[in-house]
Protein backbone atom coordinates (compact mmCIF):
# COMPACT_ATOMS: atom_id res chain seq x y z
CA UNK A 1 0.00 0.00 0.00
CA UNK A 2 2.93 2.38 0.66
CA UNK A 3 4.55 2.04 -2.28
CA UNK A 4 1.47 2.11 -4.30
CA UNK A 5 0.63 5.65 -2.67
CA UNK A 6 4.08 6.85 -3.94
CA UNK A 7 3.73 5.35 -7.71
CA UNK A 8 0.35 7.85 -6.80
CA UNK A 9 2.23 10.69 -6.76
CA UNK A 10 4.86 10.23 -8.99
CA UNK A 11 1.96 9.75 -11.33
CA UNK A 12 0.35 12.72 -10.43
CA UNK A 13 3.29 14.86 -10.44
CA UNK A 14 4.15 13.37 -14.25
CA UNK A 15 0.79 14.37 -15.83
CA UNK A 16 0.69 17.94 -14.12
CA UNK A 17 4.98 18.50 -15.20
CA UNK A 18 4.31 16.18 -18.69
CA UNK A 19 8.30 15.12 -17.80
CA UNK A 20 9.52 12.31 -15.55
CA UNK A 21 9.36 13.38 -11.94
CA UNK A 22 10.78 11.62 -9.17
CA UNK A 23 10.65 14.36 -5.86
CA UNK A 24 7.69 15.85 -3.83
CA UNK A 25 7.85 19.55 -5.23
CA UNK A 26 9.86 21.37 -1.69
CA UNK A 27 6.78 24.29 -2.33
CA UNK A 28 3.76 23.55 -0.03
CA UNK A 29 1.20 25.47 -1.84
CA UNK A 30 2.54 22.48 -5.06
CA UNK A 31 2.03 19.86 -2.50
CA UNK A 32 -1.00 21.37 -1.56
CA UNK A 33 -2.30 21.03 -5.06
CA UNK A 34 -1.00 17.08 -6.07
CA UNK A 35 -2.82 16.47 -2.79
CA UNK A 36 -6.47 17.86 -4.47
CA UNK A 37 -5.29 16.36 -7.43
CA UNK A 38 -5.12 12.95 -5.67
CA UNK A 39 -7.97 13.53 -4.17
CA UNK A 40 -7.29 14.35 -0.49
CA UNK A 41 -10.08 16.35 1.52
CA UNK A 42 -6.53 17.99 3.27
CA UNK A 43 -3.38 18.59 3.04
CA UNK A 44 -2.57 17.25 6.52
CA UNK A 45 -4.18 13.98 5.64
CA UNK A 46 -2.09 13.88 2.45
CA UNK A 47 1.11 14.63 4.13
CA UNK A 48 0.59 12.36 7.01
CA UNK A 49 -0.18 9.07 4.55
CA UNK A 50 2.85 10.67 2.51
CA UNK A 51 5.13 10.44 5.13
CA UNK A 52 4.00 7.42 6.37
CA UNK A 53 4.42 5.76 3.04
CA UNK A 54 7.77 7.28 2.53
CA UNK A 55 8.90 6.03 5.84
CA UNK A 56 7.88 2.69 5.47
CA UNK A 57 9.01 2.27 2.07
CA UNK A 58 12.64 3.06 3.50
CA UNK A 59 12.29 1.26 6.31
CA UNK A 60 11.82 -1.99 4.13
CA UNK A 61 14.84 -1.12 2.20
CA UNK A 62 17.30 -0.62 4.31
CA UNK A 63 15.84 -4.11 6.14
CA UNK A 64 16.16 -6.14 2.82
CA UNK A 65 17.80 -4.15 0.20
CA UNK A 66 20.65 -2.45 1.81
CA UNK A 67 21.25 -5.14 4.51
CA UNK A 68 21.68 -7.83 1.78
CA UNK A 69 24.58 -5.79 0.22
Amino acid sequence: MSYQLLRLCESGLRRYENKAVSSLPSDQGEQQKLAIRLGYDSFENFRRDYVNARDTVHALYELKIKAAA
